[in-house]
């Protein structure tokens, strides 16, 4: 008796990404508002972002001061998340690391479907969904999943750049993109994926196609988009 292939159960690519959300929500979805606030960070965030959606959109607050420590974006995401329901909740305050999660999932998925086929795309996402640490921070409101799914976001849109024969341009200019995002959300960002990059081509002594990879638009998008918060930020609090 010969056992089908995940490639005959699922003949689809979306048959398989869709596969892969159902998990990733039967996995995180149940843990995101059944347990109150976990003391420190996630009462923290949960405050700041709170605040963020009383009106400070700029500058991020905690208890009506300045909050310095971390970028916007992650309050600006929970914000969002949080505005039909007119407040933070546990389930909105937790959202934004089970969406970047899944997100997550599904970039790994496209990249083990360029290297090994679609099968093995979905067992690489379907082992990264379900190990521990990767559910533990898919379930609590802490900005390295996001962190994470920006980054690796980043990393396939080069990748894709430099084995494509087409659109090039534009999955450089996305990984760019995805990086400017990272260090909004942590600054720790920057010091990822370049290094990354360099290394990868590095072993591929392939270090002249870095020149591929539109560095010069690139910086420019980077730069425009860090100080499109920067100076307001400036003008708003005099920071």
């Amino acid at each position: 008796m010969r056992f089908p292939s995940i490639n005959e159960i699922f003949p689809k690519e979306r048959s398989l990404k869709l596969a892969l959300v159902v998990i990733c929500l039967t996995l995180y979805l149940p843990h995101l508002g059944g347990r109150d606030l976990w003391a420190g960070r996630e009462t923290l965030y949960a405050q700041v972002a709170r605040e963020t959606l009383q009106g400070n959109w700029i500058v991020p607050h905690f208890n009506g001061e300045i909050y310095f420590n971390k970028p916007p974006l992650y309050f600006w995401v929970i914000a969002l998340l949080s505005k039909p329901w007119g407040d933070v909740t546990e389930f909105t305050l937790r959202l934004p690391s089970a969406l970047a999660a899944i997100g997550t999932v599904l970039v790994v998925f496209s990249l083990g479907e360029s290297l090994i086929g679609a099968g093995g795309g979905f067992l690489a996402g379907l082992i990264l969904a379900s190990s521990p640490e990767f559910q533990k921070y898919a379930c609590v409101a802490k900005l390295e999943m996001l962190l994470t799914f920006f980054v690796t976001a980043s990393l396939a849109c080069f990748y894709f750049g430099l084995d494509s024969a087409s659109h090039k341009r534009w999955y450089f200019l996305w990984g760019w993109a995805f990086l400017a995002l990272s260090v909004f959300t942590k600054g720790i960002g920057i010091l990822i994926v370049p290094p990354v990059l360099g290394l990868y081509l590095l072993s591929r002594r392939e270090l002249y196609r870095w020149r591929e990879m539109e560095p010069f638009l690139g910086c420019i998008l980077f730069t425009v988009a860090l100080l499109g918060w920067l100076l307001p930020a400036q003008l708003y609090e005099g920071i």
